[in-house]
């Protein structure tokens, strides 16, 4: 009996430890997932969801056309990312000037 109570004190602790290590989260380098032509999608995501917990987990990008060298296809995706930042500033901007009409108005 006083055995058994052993055994599940160190059970209670190992479970303890398990809930509370920290995953190596970056350990190591990043890697990429990619499945097989037989793995469905949703086992796909479990799978790489499971290797996120303790790796970074990085998209696999597409090559770029024939003709266009890498660094004039990371120039020109930085120029599209520079792009859609300055269309989302400008709406935020004109929200943001609406707002201040809406509180003058509010305040006259």
């Amino acid at each position: 009996m006083r055995r058994r109570g052993r055994l599940e004190i160190s059970a209670w602790v190992a479970v303890l430890l398990a809930a509370t290590s920290v995953p190596a989260f970056g350990a190591g380098p990043p890697v990429m997932v990619e499945g097989h032509a037989g793995v469905e999608a949703p086992r796909l995501h479990a799978i790489a969801e499971s290797v996120a917990r303790y790796r970074s987990v990085v998209e696999a990008q597409p090559l770029p056309p024939p003709g266009v060298s890498p660094e004039q296809a990371a120039i020109e995706e930085r120029g599209q990312v520079v792009r859609l930042a300055l269309v989302r500033a400008r709406k935020k901007e004109s929200e943001a000037l609406w707002d201040d009409c809406v509180r003058e108005v509010a305040g006259s």
